[in-house]
């Protein structure tokens, strides 16, 4: 029965269950879902009917909830928490209204999220664009980790597991790339964390790496070669049978520049004519545009080079040079013919044997670290880093050429001298 409940008539008699049955509920006309429920014994209490979400087979589900005994309530006060336990459930269930809305969005990502689809946001979103996109060397490293995987393109980003990304940095360092191994693990872990961010996975498939060992000198310092030693290297580099490698190994000896910097050298950043190589801010580590003088030795190897279809030097698919644990493992192996007395080497040992026989012939300090492109060096004070802001390119461009002329084996004493032309020629940077 439905009737608008007031004290005297959920009292009355006639509210009682029909014969045959023990009990009988009867809706209230003013609060939806308030019942009084009936017993053949007498007994009285008001009930409230909630109704939950729709379940997968599409149907509603019921909960009741017992308000209290009608013989010592009142109707108003069981109006009033039948009102307050609807309020409650209505707080409720848009709560969990929008945990339920966030889990199915994060499905349906996941689900539509397939490897490529989340990869071209990444770029888009993240890489190269946004409020602040990478580097474009950087951007430029991440495209070409995506062609070493493109074959999960298909695949939906929560099926990649950690196998997959150990087997793809297992071949790589099978084929001795290590470095660009080193570098695919990075990318692609900056690519899984960004991901995770998004909630388009719940847990990164990039595997923990162990930290590769160091002896205490080499993490202290490094080594330093003798310009022997480099004479070494440079005869060996002679040998190798791509001459773009040879004047690699080179640039990197008698210019100190970092082995990411010099990959990169590209025609449009060369002026052959006046010996200058102008490192875009884009590369340079530091994000400095930098200047290096180049010996006539290395001008004239450089002329005979045919730069690849970018226009890069060392490259050979459109991009620069990267297989540099290749590179070093068939340098060494040259070098086993007749073993040098110096002891395992890197290529950063390069550009430290440089600085350290630019200060031992008598270098300014402030000029090493200018040839170096650091920021700040030893000698200047936080007050001189604000104020000094010259790159002291005349005695740069000195220094260059009596460590290019020392490394030859000519005279470390005679200064290599520019012609008045190509010191008018040379640019600054801003």
């Amino acid at each position: 029965m439905r009737f608008r409940f007031t004290d005297a008539k959920v009292k009355a008699d006639n509210l009682l269950p029909p014969p045959g049955r023990d009990q009988v509920d009867h809706s209230d006309e003013v609060t939806q879902g308030l019942r009084l429920r009936v017993s053949r014994s007498g007994g009285r209490s008001y009930r409230l009917e909630l109704w939950r979400g729709v379940d997968a087979q599409g149907r509603r589900g019921r909960e009741i909830m017992v308000i209290g005994n009608a013989r010592h309530m009142t109707v108003a006060e069981a109006r009033q928490k039948a009102a307050e336990a609807l309020r409650r459930r209505e707080t409720e269930g848009e709560a969990l209204g929008v945990q339920r809305a966030l889990r199915d969005r994060e499905r349906a990502n996941q689900a539509a999220s397939t490897f490529e689809k989340a990869w071209q946001r990444f770029m888009s979103e993240h890489v190269e664009g946004g409020e602040a996109p990478l580097r474009p060397r950087t951007a430029q490293g991440m495209r070409h980790a995506y062609k070493r995987v493109e074959h999960w393109a298909p695949v939906p980003l929560t099926k990649i597991r950690d196998v997959d990304i150990l087997a793809v940095l297992s071949g790589m360092k099978a084929e001795r790339k290590l470095a660009m191994a080193r570098l695919q693990r990075a990318y692609l872990s900056s690519f899984f964390n960004w991901a995770l961010a998004e909630r388009l996975i719940k847990v990164s498939p990039v595997p923990a790496m162990p930290r590769r060992r160091r002896t205490a000198e080499r993490k202290e310092a490094g080594t330093i070669l003798t310009v022997a030693q480099l004479r070494v290297i440079l005869e060996a580099a002679r040998s190798l049978r791509d001459r773009r490698h040879s004047v690699f190994v080179e640039t990197l000896t008698l210019c100190g520049t970092r082995r990411q910097e010099t990959a990169f050298m590209h025609v449009d950043h060369v002026d052959l004519d006046a010996g200058t190589w102008t490192i875009p801010a884009s590369i340079a580590k530091n994000g400095r545009q930098h200047i290096v003088f180049l010996a006539p030795q290395l001008v004239d190897a450089l002329r005979e080079l045919a730069p690849d279809t970018a226009g890069y030097f060392f490259g050979t698919e459109a991009n620069g040079f990267s297989n540099y644990s290749r590179l070093k493992a068939e340098l060494d192996q040259l070098m086993s013919r007749e073993p040098p007395d110096f002891a395992q080497w890197s290529w950063h040992d390069l550009r430290r044997s440089m600085a350290s026989g630019l200060g031992d012939l008598g270098i300014a300090p402030h000029v090493i670290e200018s040839l170096l492109n650091h920021k700040t060096g030893e000698t200047r004070t936080t007050l001189g880093s604000l104020y000094n802001r010259s790159r002291y390119d005349a005695d740069a461009m000195q220094a260059w050429g009596v460590w290019a002329r020392r490394v030859l084996d000519e005279s470390a004493s005679n200064v290599v001298q520019l012609s008045q032309e190509n010191r008018q020629n040379r640019g600054h940077s801003a």
